[in-house]
């Protein structure tokens, strides 16, 4: 065995395991500074329309995201997709779908981050 071999190991393992504990710490802290911010959810009847509503509000400059469906939104509805957005963007929004007869829940609040 070369000299300090196993010091050398030791040295690896300490090294790996400061820098997972140090990744997991990291991790956390990150969680717990997040801000949560409040949007607003709509539901819908069918994923076809969904994804029609994400592109329409995408092309008029809104900006949302498609997400999996809340369950405080429409326990009757099929489709597992939900539109996230802004509560600022809402009236916007709303008045585009309508235009364009696409059937939605009525919004609800959610906070996320």
């Amino acid at each position: 065995m070369s000299p300090g071999g196993l010091r050398g190991l030791q040295n690896r393992c300490e090294a790996w395991r400061t820098s997972w504990v140090c990744s997991i710490r990291t991790h956390l802290r990150q969680f717990y500074i997040m801000e949560y911010k409040t949007f607003l959810v709509i539901g819908f009847y069918s994923s076809f329309k969904s994804f029609e509503a994400e592109d329409l509000a995408q092309r008029a400059g809104i900006p949302v995201r498609l997400i999996p469906r809340p369950k405080e939104v429409g326990g009757e509805l099929r489709c597992g997709n939900a539109l996230r957005f802004k509560p600022e963007d809402k009236f916007s929004l709303l008045k585009l779908l309508d235009k364009q007869n696409i059937e939605y829940t009525e919004p609800v609040e959610i906070l996320d981050f």
